[in-house]
């Protein structure tokens, strides 16, 4: 019984193994990339800090040794940016006794400052929406604006993210406007992405601001559903019965909202 039952399980491992391909034997750690390519990892900080960070570069270079595609640019100057601010902190804890801990994290914030100007030379005048709204983030450069803003006209901004930074030119310029970009960047979220609760606050601010209160408190409630969010439900419920608005109405509506949200069925059509 015990031969049949171990025979199973070989079987089901074997067809699972199967049913996933190659991926499981192929896939790496950072430490197994860091040992088979020394070079991708030597300009980074050897310590433990930042290690999340860090094995997202490294990641990130293992895939891209033949040197980044202008669309995988936009990826590495995030995590680059995520770097820097962690290992920047990390610089400043001094060691008394290993100077070298100090030393290899002033050389991998060396490399993130450097590595941020070499990518951002090289993307200056690039039309992809990505990097043209990072030049002019980050820069200012009215040229990238415009490239970001052409992009828009045609309907080029195809992810969540860049409607959400669509969202952010707008807000001071056009509430309605930049609203349906927040909802046009909410149909688009996918299962891997995470949603991102500022969208909500920035729905509740800009819906309070056109005097719509009803609509600030029924996405301000989405929003307070979600991780890491600042809206306090119990505030918008009094908020909402302060008001005169119906309970049950404002709360309806949210969880009706929420759950195609959540469930990334949540459709915008201007």
């Amino acid at each position: 019984m015990n031969t049949l039952r171990n025979f199973s399980t070989f079987i089901l491992v074997l067809v699972t193994l199967t049913l996933s391909g190659c991926e499981y034997f192929t896939a790496k750690t950072v430490a197994q990339m860091c040992t088979e390519q020394p070079q991708i990892c030597g300009d980074l900080n050897p310590d433990s800090w930042c290690r999340a960070e860090k094995a997202e570069i490294i990641k990130f270079r293992f895939e891209h040794q033949d040197g980044e595609p202008e669309e995988d640019k936009y990826n590495l100057m995030m995590y680059f940016e995520d770097y820097q601010v962690c290992i920047a902190k990390a610089a400043q804890i001094r060691h008394i006794k290993l100077r070298e801990k100090e030393t290899g994290r002033m050389k991998g914030l060396l490399t993130a400052q450097n590595e941020l100007k070499r990518l951002s030379n090289e993307t200056r005048y690039s039309e992809n929406p990505y990097l043209a709204y990072y030049q002019w983030s980050r820069h200012g450069h009215e040229d990238s604006l415009k490239a970001f803003l052409y992009a828009a006209e045609r309907g080029e901004l195809h992810s969540a993210a860049l409607n959400v930074a669509h969202a952010s030119y707008l807000v001071k310029r056009d509430t309605a406007k930049a609203i349906n970009a927040l909802y046009t960047a909410l149909s688009l979220y996918n299962e891997d992405e995470d949603i991102d609760p500022e969208v909500f606050n920035s729905l509740f601010t800009l819906h309070n601001e056109r005097e719509n209160l009803s609509e600030a408190v029924v996405w301000g409630l989405v929003g307070s559903e979600f991780d890491n969010s600042t809206m306090d439900k119990k505030e918008l419920l009094a908020l909402a019965e302060e008001s005169g608005l119906s309970l049950e109405e404002v709360t309806s509506r949210a969880s009706a909202l929420y759950s195609r949200i959540e469930s990334r069925e949540f459709v915008f059509n201007q």
